[in-house]
């Protein structure tokens, strides 16, 4: 019988053109540290703000990149605004420009 190769399927992801201004916004909200969002422990833990957390299972990577250990979640700054404040792309990088 004859075997076809399996078709390669991309991702969806939604492509969007972004201008330089907005990817130089993005790129600066990226670095605002995460220690300006959220309070840490001095070992760079946290209670995870999507879940009922006992103790501190939100472990910070570098000063920007996050991830929860009970609940797996994970990104940077933008995707924690994103979540806590329920805003879009755009309004979170706003957002965190303002602090």
């Amino acid at each position: 019988p004859l075997v076809l190769p399996a078709e390669k399927k991309e991702p969806a992801r939604a492509k969007h053109k972004v201008s330089a201004d907005q990817a130089d916004r993005m790129k600066a909200a990226k670095e605002v540290p995460l220690t300006q969002i959220l309070k840490f422990n001095g070992q760079k833990f946290a209670r995870c703000p999507f879940h009922t957390d006992k103790t501190p299972s939100l472990h910070l990577f570098g000063a920007n990149r996050w991830k929860c250990f009970s609940c797996g979640d994970r990104g940077d700054g933008i995707d924690l605004v994103m979540r806590m404040q329920n805003l879009p792309l755009k309004e979170a990088i706003d957002h965190l420009l303002k602090i």
